[in-house]
């Protein structure tokens, strides 16, 4: 039997403190309350390209093939819960924690395996409600021009033999942390308002297709400059 591998970006989303919450709602409140959550966050792991593994209780389990998207789509989320919550009464607000690391994990029809997949659990474990964690191996191998971070320090993770380290995605750390490339449909003066600067606002750049240099049908411009050069050669 062949195991299939991939090595992806494992990202862990959280409701934090959702088991103190969940012991002072009814029913219907704590399901509106998830509700709340899906419809809020998964539109934005799809708009940046993000597979939902699967959900556990409060926790969604996300993959993505690039490293910057996952965090762009970190940084989105926690914009986006932001805005629900500004205006939100205090007892429905919702805190998230997003934890995101990178390895080789094994890959079935409706699961993903390995030790990169539990060492983003544990990552999730020690993040802060409301801030964005991630491994070495994630701010190793993301674009840092668009992604900016800070190192935590080394952390103890419990079942992992070596102390990691650590890195967060800061907040308010700059007036505006959008790439200049990202096209912004939000209002002017949104970065001021949100943690990330309005990232949920954003439509994210195509990493595969670079604007400008291919015309309609997929002909690239400077093969029509070749073309041209040989018609003027031979004429």
């Amino acid at each position: 039997m062949d195991i299939k591998t991939e090595n992806l970006t494992i990202l862990f989303v959280d409701i934090a403190g959702f088991t103190a919450t969940t012991s002072r709602q009814s029913r219907a409140e704590n399901a509106h309350l998830l509700q709340t959550f899906d419809s809020t966050l998964l539109p934005l792991i799809k708009r940046f390209k993000g597979i939902v593994v699967k959900s556990i209780g409060d926790a969604l389990l996300i993959t993505f093939r690039s490293p910057t998207d996952a965090m762009l789509c970190s940084m989105a989320l926690q914009d986006a819960m932001h805005e629900y919550n500004l205006n939100a009464p205090e007892d429905k607000r919702i805190h998230i924690r997003v934890a995101a690391n990178l390895g080789e994990v094994r890959v079935t029809k409706n699961d993903i395996f390995g030790e990169p997949v539990n060492v983003a659990s544990r990552i999730e474990g020690i993040a802060p409600a409301d801030e964005i964690y991630l491994s070495e191996a994630v701010y190793m191998a993301m674009n840092k021009a668009e992604v900016p971070a800070q190192e935590v320090g080394f952390k103890e993770l419990k079942g992992v033999p070596q102390a990691l380290r650590i890195y967060s995605i800061p907040r308010f750390s700059t007036p505006r942390l959008i790439p200049e490339s990202v096209a912004v449909s939000g209002e002017q003066g949104s970065e001021l308002l949100f943690p990330y600067g309005g990232m949920h606002h954003c439509m994210p750049q195509s990493s595969s297709s670079r604007p400008g240099i291919s015309l309609p049908g997929g002909i690239p411009k400077y093969a029509l400059y070749v073309l041209a050069a040989i018609v003027v050669i031979l004429g």
